[in-house]
């Protein structure tokens, strides 16, 4: 076979790939935040609020302390779907 036919053909295989990301990427990231709201509230990080691009979590908000900044960060990151969590979370100097 010749190698530039594969290539003519490339295209065909790779469409129904690049179409099934933008279809599903939006229901995913939909998910994902369902997920993260009730994972923040069942471990009572009420303080937090969030970002989701995809299934990467942005924690912002002012913390009571650094160990609910960190909770939060556990919260979220035991979440199925998520994939990176930071935490811009402000915490008060003691």
């Amino acid at each position: 076979m010749k190698p530039l036919r594969w290539l003519a053909h490339l295209p065909l295989v790779i469409l129904p790939f690049l179409a099934a990301a933008a279809i599903e990427g939006p229901r995913l990231q939909h998910q994902v935040e369902g997920r993260v709201m009730a994972a923040l509230a069942a471990a009572g990080q009420g303080w937090a609020t969030f970002t989701v691009a995809g299934r990467d979590v942005e924690i912002r908000g002012l913390a009571p302390d650094r160990g609910a900044a960190d909770a939060a960060r556990a919260a979220v990151t035991a979440t199925p779907g998520v994939r990176r969590v930071d935490v811009l979370a402000r915490v008060p100097q003691p």
